[in-house]
């Protein structure tokens, strides 16, 4: 049987947090929300766009370079995405994929600052990714939202979902958490479909963090949530 109850994500400080309570998404729900999100601007490459987008940057920007240093740094890139698929396939708390990967990210942090300046393309998909978790957070609190703690008004609902002046009063910060625990309920809710004795990834005591910055910078995830289980958020 499929559990309705909400689930709670504590942000902020220790003495006092905010706490964000919201429902598990139905079906239709997953998809009102990912239409609310495109229909906001929310767009999502993850990093093997990314790097995809690196690569032809690298191209462009060094036409009639000798073929052999321009072969060298894609070699760069395509390691790097090796180093993204092994993170991604490793058990969560695998530190030692982890480690490679933010080794990774400084072997071609130097390649992606010059495409980055250089290369309008990446640059509005690096633009896209590092924005898509906050306008994800924004929408899945308008509709997912259904109690909070730690705030000085009553939240209020509409037919439409959460009020835009109480919405007003939650952090910036705290939408990309916000978007990240609610795609998380949401992979909860199709695991739950198919076998209704899994154990659930997130307890009901939710997530405790303190980073306001859940996006995802370059083709470098941040966040478990935001890349292990595959490609395309919800």
């Amino acid at each position: 049987m499929l559990s309705n109850a909400p689930e709670r994500l504590r942000l902020g400080p220790e003495d006092k947090p905010r706490v964000y309570w919201l429902k598990r998404p139905v079906l239709h729900e997953r998809a009102n929300w990912r239409r609310a999100t495109a229909a906001c601007g929310g767009k999502f490459n993850g990093p093997d766009e990314l790097l995809s987008i690196m690569a032809d940057g690298v191209r462009q920007l060094m036409e009639g370079k000798p073929e052999e240093i321009v072969d060298a740094l894609l070699a760069k890139i395509e390691r790097q995405r090796e180093r993204v698929l092994k993170w991604r396939e490793s058990p969560r708390g695998d530190n030692e994929a982890a480690r490679e990967m933010r080794d990774g990210m400084r072997e071609i942090g130097t390649i992606e600052s010059e495409v980055l300046a250089a290369y309008p393309a990446y640059a509005s998909a690096v633009g896209d990714d590092a924005a898509y978790w906050q306008i994800a957070g924004i929408e899945a609190a308008r509709l997912f939202l259904v109690r909070w703690e730690g705030f000085e008004i009553e939240l209020r609902r509409t037919r439409a979902g959460v009020d835009d002046s109480c919405l007003a009063e939650i952090p910036e910060g705290d939408f990309a958490m916000i978007g990240m625990f609610a795609d998380g309920l949401s992979r909860l809710r199709e695991a739950e479909r198919k076998n209704s004795n899994l154990p659930l990834a997130t307890s009901s005591g939710g997530v405790t963090s303190n980073n306001s910055n859940g996006a995802t910078n370059g083709p470098f995830p941040n966040s478990e949530s935001s890349q292990r289980q595959d490609q395309s958020p919800n």
